[in-house]
């Protein structure tokens, strides 16, 4: 005779009511769960064994769960879940929320971040600074200094934002936006570290305002964040999508390029990009944060990069785009190869700084008259310590200028008449790299963070748009082949082949 459902027996206050339940719950009810979930990294691999390392309770029927996952390869990751138990009435509003789909059963078991009564928890649970004790360790609220006292005691609506990301995120009386972090890791959290850094001590105007965050703490290891609470900022969209919208226009014009009022827009971007990296420079007593000289070996480490993630080219390019650039794999290759080398040579000066890590112009916000900074977590499939690294600003820059080529030629996808419109594209593309570097540049002089010379600058640059591009094309090739033909240009510039 088969078992009853899991959820027929899952008692609302403690979320196994024994270790097979438990046992069930990981063996039957979490492998499908995680290969739906979005925010689940781990689809491709192969998990050896997915265990509940602790709970909690957090409402009359809302539970903490983390779950760790072990895969064949010997790599852990660990995950966080907020489970809830209802009926299965309350269940059918949010029908993609049930964990396990089975409306017979007399409770169901759901991702407690569809309903209200989870999310008011939370909210309180953080801006009280409140604490909840497990089996291991204790969740902890640890609102801002001085959060008013009204917002912080009142029960919010809320909202579950229902797009695809890594991450789950919550909006509050439309003025607070929180980001849970699904996957977790031990240590700093440098997006959680970089805001509240550049908005409460260094008062950067140009990033939401810290509100407060979600912590993990246990005895043997350092607080793992577990979500972050900021000011919800009114915005008219990304800069992407502004950037997307002055393209479309230019291109429906027969003649033309990019507009004074776009270049001068962009300029200020590049000025306020340049303010935050002063304002992450500024302080030099916190070793997190204290400029450090940058250094040939530093040059070293990024050629080396370079070369490593040019070595899977040669094999991707003959299998998927063979086609993609003139001449052979092995000889684009060797250019990539001499390129590095000649990166990594002669003096360096200047300083490396905490940087936004993953900038673009998805992680700004546009206002209407000015921009608002955003994300900085990095790159989310990059270990926290690599994340937190010190690195010369200009690899900030890079970021940008290939993002503003990359939307120059993203909207010619699929048009007839992408060929005839690319000469424009590469010019949009030049004007707005020109404005945004003459901006940034206004603001770095006199920095111990921008190198001497003139030469030094390009030099350092060219290495980060080289490093930029060569992953651009790795991803396009294993993600969008249809897409190649962007980074391909721009991997042909880089190595002054076009």
């Amino acid at each position: 005779m088969p078992d009853p459902p899991l959820v027929a027996r899952v008692d609302p206050h403690a979320l196994f009511v024994s270790e097979a339940e438990r046992l069930r719950f990981e063996r039957e009810v979490l492998p499908s769960y995680l290969r739906r979930s979005r925010w689940f990294a781990g689809k491709a691999s192969d998990a050896s064994k997915l265990s509940v390392s602790e709970t909690m309770l957090l409402g009359a029927s809302t539970h903490w769960a983390f779950v760790d996952i072990d895969y064949a390869d010997g790599g852990r990751e660990t995950y966080q879940l907020l489970l809830a138990v209802v009926t299965p009435t309350e269940a059918a509003r949010h029908p993609e929320a049930a964990l396990v789909p089975d409306t017979k059963a007399d409770r169901v078991l759901v991702d407690a971040l569809h309903f209200d009564f989870a999310r008011e928890a939370l909210w309180k649970l953080m801006a009280t600074g409140g604490v909840r004790r497990g089996e291991r360790g204790e969740v902890a609220g640890v609102p801002r200094a001085g959060l008013d006292a009204e917002l912080a005691r009142r029960l919010p609506a809320s909202r579950l934002l229902k797009v695809e990301q890594s991450n789950s995120s919550l909006v509050y009386n439309e003025r607070v936006f929180l980001k849970l972090y699904r996957k977790l890791e031990a240590g700093v959290n440098p997006d959680a570290e970089l805001t509240r850094f550049l908005s409460e001590r260094q008062g950067f105007g140009h990033v939401p305002p810290f509100i407060g965050a979600l912590e993990y703490r246990t005895t043997d290891r350092e607080p793992r964040v577990l979500g972050l609470a900021v000011g919800l900022v009114k915005n008219r969209g990304d800069a992407w999508a502004w950037a997307l919208a002055q393209l479309r226009a230019l291109y429906e014009r027969a003649e033309g390029s990019a507009d004074r009022e776009f270049l001068a827009r962009v300029r200020q971007l590049g000025a306020r990009t340049g303010e935050m990296h002063r304002a992450l420079a500024r302080d030099a007593t916190d070793p997190a944060f204290a400029p450090e000289p940058l250094t040939l070996a530093d040059m070293r480490e990024v050629a080396d990069r370079i070369r490593a993630a040019a070595r899977e080219l040669p094999v991707l390019l003959a299998e998927k785009a063979p086609g993609a650039f003139s001449g052979s794999a092995r000889q684009l290759a060797s250019a990539i190869e001499g390129r590095a080398t000649q990166l990594a040579e002669g003096t360096v000066t200047g300083a490396k700084i905490r940087t936004h890590g993953d900038y673009h112009l998805g992680q700004v916000l546009e206002t209407g008259d000015d921009f608002v900074i955003l994300d900085f977590e990095g790159e989310p499939l990059r270990p926290l310590a690599y994340r937190r690294q010190k690195r010369s600003p200009l690899r900030d820059v890079a970021g940008m200028l290939r993002s503003f080529h990359y939307a120059a030629h993203a909207v010619l996808v699929g048009r007839a008449d992408r060929a005839a419109l690319e000469p424009r594209a590469e010019q949009w593309a030049e004007d707005a790299n020109r404005a945004f570097l003459d901006g940034w540049l206004e603001v770095a002089r006199g920095t111990a963070f921008l190198p001497a010379t003139e030469a030094e600058i390009e030099r350092l640059l060219d290495a980060f748009l080289l490093e930029k591009v060569i992953y651009e094309v790795s991803y396009e090739l294993n993600n969008r082949p249809d897409w190649i033909a962007i980074p391909a240009l721009g991997l042909r510039r880089a190595l002054r082949l076009a």
